[in-house]
């Protein structure tokens, strides 16, 4: 059976609560940069950083060249700052337990080896996956190499300084990162033009040597900035190289080939076009299941089963009918225990079976 899991922002937030949501991701990488971008604009543009950083990246016709100059480096600020933001809330959220849910879904992945798509920038999948000690130092990423990991034309940062031993270990599962990530580095630019995109694996770095390790990589990517695709309502600038449009053709060969497609922690909001129109590539076949795993929060007057049926309905429209809609997972109340639960069980009782 070919399983095909999207995750959005909601898995991290059940990883952890210190993990931000596009809302405080925007409150907290704002608040970093007050004195950074322009104070002149009003609440209308500087409390929604979506907005904010669509009015950033873009030229207006009113703008002189020095206005658009400053505005460029607003957005370049803020770009980081989110990169920022999402390091020091991942810090946190590893310092502490994480939930029991994560590990098993972890082992369900290695065991079934789908590929993972991905919306978010952080390596809390990353991290996670190190802490399986009975497969070594360095979990369930022991001798794999990152680009096999991420299906992606990646190079180890310290390639920049040297030849350096590469795993040949086949990685657990594929993980398609799609907007970026944070251990991802290239040039300080809003496009990339064919330019080597640089990785910093996610790895141990306990001890005297991995103190050193984690050094050289600070070393060898300081003149390079976290590749990550700004939650902007334009993202077309991002997409068009050959970087990610690899990754994506990987996603749209894995979905169109998938039975069942687990969506967790996505809400498919209507200002998300780049991702409505890829769902609705898929081609359509009645046999594949498309199962949403995801809160929901019932607006004023809302009954929890007419915010359930809201989340549905913008599912129905973004995949137009190409397979069938499962949504025994939404709930107000977090709901990815227990599908996490029922995988594991029902992947057990059909490996009995």
């Amino acid at each position: 059976m070919s399983d095909v899991f999207i995750l959005g922002t909601g898995f991290s937030k059940g990883i952890s609560c210190e993990m931000p949501l596009l809302k405080e991701l925007s409150a907290r990488a704002l608040g970093k940069t007050r004195r950074l971008v322009s104070t002149e604009h009003s609440s209308a543009l500087t409390d929604d950083v979506e907005v904010y950083l669509t009015y950033l990246s873009q030229r207006y016709p009113w703008q002189s060249e020095p206005e658009a100059t400053y505005e460029q480096a607003g957005f370049l600020k803020l770009r980081e700052a989110i990169a920022d933001v999402i390091s020091e809330a991942e810090d946190k959220a590893f310092s502490t337990e994480r939930p029991r849910w994560l590990p098993q879904i972890l082992e369900y992945w290695r065991r079934k080896k789908p590929y993972v798509i991905t919306f978010n920038y952080d390596t809390c999948i990353e991290r996670a996956a190190l802490d399986f000690p009975e497969h070594g130092d360095n979990g369930l990423l022991e001798d794999v190499e990152d680009p096999d990991l991420y299906c992606a034309p990646l190079q180890d940062a310290r390639r920049r300084t040297g030849t350096i031993f590469m795993g040949d270990k086949k990685p657990p599962f594929s993980l398609l990162k799609l907007h970026g990530s944070t251990n991802w580095y290239c040039s300080n630019t809003t496009v990339l033009s064919g330019e080597q995109v640089y990785v910093v694996p996610v790895r141990s770095y306990e001890g005297e040597k991995g103190a050193e390790h984690k050094a050289t990589y600070e070393q060898c990517v300081r003149d390079k900035v976290p590749l990550i695709i700004p939650p902007v309502t334009d993202k077309e600038d991002f997409y068009g190289n050959d970087f990610f449009r690899s990754i994506w053709g990987t996603a749209e060969e894995a979905l169109q080939s998938s039975e069942r497609v687990f969506c967790i922690g996505y809400s498919m909001p209507m200002t998300d076009l780049a991702i409505r129109c890829f769902l609705a590539t898929i081609r359509p076949d009645p046999k594949r299941h498309f199962y949403i795993v995801n809160m929901v929060n019932p607006e004023d007057d809302e009954t929890e089963e007419d915010a359930k049926t809201r989340l549905v309905r913008r599912y129905e429209t973004a995949l137009g009918g190409t397979c069938e809609i499962d949504s025994e997972f939404i709930s107000t109340d977090e709901v990815i225990p227990s599908f996490v639960k029922w995988l594991t069980t029902e992947a057990s009782s059909r490996t009995e079976g």
